[in-house]
């Protein structure tokens, strides 16, 4: 009997610690440690939004500016932040989420954290001399220095 019990939690042990291993893990981008977090999404598959705002204090600037995950934003990337940020507000503005969306390109400057994961972007011809580029798909992970937050912008159109 004793070793029928044993064997059958040798069984179930595994199991239940696998069972905790869902996807409410944050990703790899969010530091851990943060003090507050609120997240937002609209859509669905091909259409979707999706803002977040991860609250810390001013002991995580090092861990963020050290991450080599992440990259200064600089003069020579801040122009394409920007492009990034102008395109989700525009879409962040008619979003569920529109009253609580609280970032925006002004909060781009140099100095502070930065990451794009994943995107889908192309540069498109309009007429003989303006070319402009198109978001299909992103998701950035920016952290401001001065507020100590990291906003997290994602947006999927490609349907």
């Amino acid at each position: 009997m004793k070793k029928m019990l044993a064997m059958l939690l040798i069984m179930i042990v595994p199991l239940l610690i696998f069972a905790g291993c869902g996807s409410d893990k944050d990703p790899s981008e969010i530091i851990q440690g943060y003090k507050d977090s609120q997240t937002y999404s609209d859509g669905e598959e091909g259409s979707k939004q999706e803002f977040g705002k991860y609250i810390y204090d001013e002991s995580f600037d090092s861990k963020f500016q050290e991450n080599e995950d992440y990259q200064k934003v600089s003069k020579n990337n801040i122009k394409e932040i920007k492009g990034y940020v102008k395109n989700f507000d525009s879409w962040a503005k008619l979003s569920t989420f529109s009253k609580d969306y609280d970032f925006g390109e002004n909060h781009v400057t140099e100095g502070d954290c930065y990451t794009i994961v994943d995107k889908v972007v192309s540069n498109d011809s309009i007429g003989v001399r303006k070319q402009r580029t198109v978001y299909k798909m992103y998701s950035i992970y920016y952290y401001d220095i001065e507020s100590h937050n990291l906003y997290h912008i994602f947006i999927d159109i490609t349907s």
